[in-house]
């Protein structure tokens, strides 16, 4: 007989290889296959386990040992307190994200805006402003296909409408442009590739051979997709602007920011005081 108690201790003993957090995985993994909460699962650690189970978690035991992230190994992220699907193919939420959507949140409750989201990923950024701001309208870009099937598959779940584009961004000026210049409040929202060629190559081996690397390795050392950003906000006076940022990034986006005439920017910084979100007023206004 395997009692949940023995089978958590063999299974921390296995996932201390590829994770400082083995304990809490096996808990994880042992809940999620047993549809039950972590309390459930402590309330009585001495009752035998149920060999499908044991079958289901050995195979997602397997998939950890080999690199595979736990989100993909799931299906699904937590986000915000919010579960959320994820595949292969599509960028694991990460909680310094949450910073970006509580100030986006919290320059939406002055007033409502046009959300535009360069690269959406799984959705998660937003659903989670539609969510918070119902009067807000979202128009979201990515050019991977599984993404966009991964967002709209999170947005139906939870009963938000986005419009979904698959296409890049910065080809379909015909669509954004307008909106920009409507003289309308718009917010410019993105957690876009900013990891450069040199940080990507020692970055966490679950990160760099399963996450996709078009969605975390940015040009011009992972500064190119906010220089782009911040160009075309530059001549509309209406529009703020909320990035998700890589923590050494300040002061080369600070010289960036100079160049291009803007005044009016602050940097937020994490839990751990690292700058993670770039907020930025074109205009005084708003």
């Amino acid at each position: 007989m395997i009692t949940l108690f023995s089978y958590l201790k063999q299974l921390e003993s296995q996932l201390v290889a590829v994770t400082d957090e083995a304990a809490l995985e096996a808990k994880i993994l042992l809940c999620e296959s047993m549809q039950i909460e972590t309390s459930v699962l402590l309330r009585d650690l001495s009752g035998e386990l149920d060999s499908a189970v044991i079958a289901q978690v050995d195979g997602w035991v397997q998939q950890r040992l080999s690199g595979v992230p736990l989100a993909y190994v799931l299906g699904s992220a937590v986000f915000r307190g919010q579960v959320y699907t994820v595949r292969a193919g599509v960028l694991i939420p990460r909680p310094e994200t949450e910073l970006l959507v509580e100030k986006a949140i919290e320059i939406l409750q002055e007033t409502p805006m046009t959300i535009l989201e360069c690269g959406v990923g799984s959705g998660i950024i937003g659903i989670e402003l539609v969510l918070a701001c119902p009067a807000c309208r979202v128009l979201g870009w990515d050019i991977s296909e599984t993404a966009l099937s991964v967002a709209q598959e999170n947005a139906n779940r939870l009963g938000v409408s986005i419009a979904f584009r698959h296409a890049d961004f910065f080809s379909e000026e015909e669509i954004w442009e307008p909106i920009l210049a409507s003289g309308l409040p718009v917010l410019l929202v993105s957690n876009p590739p900013y990891i450069s060629e040199s940080e990507f190559v020692g970055l966490d081996r679950g990160v760099r051979e399963f996450e996709p690397r078009e969605a975390l390795v940015g040009d011009e050392n992972g500064l190119g997709y906010y220089r782009r950003l911040l160009t075309i906000a530059r001549p509309h006076p209406e529009v703020r602007m909320v990035f998700e940022i890589g923590s050494t990034q300040q002061e080369d986006l600070t010289q960036i920011l100079v160049e291009l005439g803007y005044e009016h920017y602050q940097f937020l910084l994490d839990y751990a005081g690292l700058s993670r979100v770039l907020v930025v007023k074109v205009g005084k206004l708003f």
